[in-house]
């Protein structure tokens, strides 16, 4: 047999391979009425599988979104945590020169020494209750704090000063809240729990967000493309069950590892660790005995005579 005939055998063969690979030889191979015939795939691609990749994510996309709009808060007004109706009080407190506020010409004018004080609750009290009542009827952190603030009187009753703390106050309590401050809402939970619930609850006294509801794009319709209609299975159940209110968070102990890198002498590594050992037989020169290689990982550590220790 030539060379030429060899390298087309070579090519024809190669080629059988790659067909096979997608389901081609196995067709040309059988004849119509071979049994498994009606096993062989038309196509390299399943579009089922495609199905379950794309109801996945969307799946955990919407699980995503859903509980980080949860915990991206709502921002509060400037206007609450500056008390600005104190300001309007404290101008309308120190008005007494100005030309608004005057009883010179007695009862020609309707100008007193509450003319400013008026005006001012007029032009800019009204509005600012209606724009905090209609925009911010919540407490601070888009209703999870104890902390609000409800605007008072704008008429100024003589010796008034500013002594405005809400920023100190919301700022204490968003300091100290914990991760799941609302254990309802706030824990890492299957896609069984968001076929019901919804975290975007926040402000609590607001419209709340709902799961969505329009086939085909549903938890319960994506979950049972993306699981093959066994998404039962995959549910947890038990001690593996998301917080509730009454099972808190549990903390996982945090290992550093410092006490391996660490200078000797410098807490937590006091003392030099155990070697790591290489694997290693050193033998002496000299017919000086023998002892197992190892490192020491400790700044200023280095293995004993014997290799037993790090020193």
């Amino acid at each position: 047999m030539n060379i030429k005939a060899k390298a087309f055998i070579r090519m024809a063969f190669a080629s059988l391979l790659l067909l096979g690979a997608y389901g081609v030889a196995a067709t040309i191979a059988m004849k119509p009425g071979d049994a498994c015939a009606a096993a062989t795939p038309a196509t390299p691609c399943d579009p089922e599988y495609m199905d379950a990749l794309e109801a996945r994510a969307w799946l955990e996309a919407q699980r995503e979104v859903s509980q980080n709009q949860n915990f991206i808060l709502k921002p509060d007004s400037v206007l609450e945590y500056t008390c600005f109706d104190s300001f309007l009080r404290e101008i309308g407190d120190h008005a007494e020169h100005m030309f608004s506020e005057t009883t010179r010409w007695g009862a020609i004018t309707d100008l007193d020494n509450q003319s400013q004080d008026r005006a001012l609750a007029e032009l800019i009290h009204s509005g600012l209750v209606d724009y905090l009542t209609n925009n911010f009827n919540h407490t601070f952190l888009s209703g999870r704090a104890t902390t609000d603030y409800t605007p008072g009187s704008p008429m100024a009753s003589g010796g008034e000063t500013y002594s405005c703390e809400m920023l100190r106050r919301v700022w204490e309590e968003a300091k100290c809240m914990n991760f799941i401050d609302e254990a309802s809402i706030d824990g890492f939970y299957d896609f069984r729990w968001y076929q019901s619930n919804d975290p975007r609850t926040m402000p609590t006294t607001m419209a709340a967000c709902t799961s969505p509801a329009t086939a085909p794009y549903t938890f319960a319709t994506m979950e049972g493309i993306a699981f093959n209609a066994r998404q039962d299975m995959y549910v947890l159940t038990g001690t593996e069950a998301p917080p509730t209110p009454a099972t808190g968070y549990n903390r996982d102990n945090l290992v550093t590892f410092l006490n391996f890198i660490l200078p000797r002498g410098v807490a937590p590594a006091t003392a030099c660790t155990t070697p790591i050992r290489t694997g290693v037989t050193v033998n002496r020169r000299g017919g000086g005995g023998a002892y197992p290689d190892g490192v020491c990982s400790n700044p200023g550590c280095y293995l004993s005579a014997d290799g037993t220790a790090c020193n």
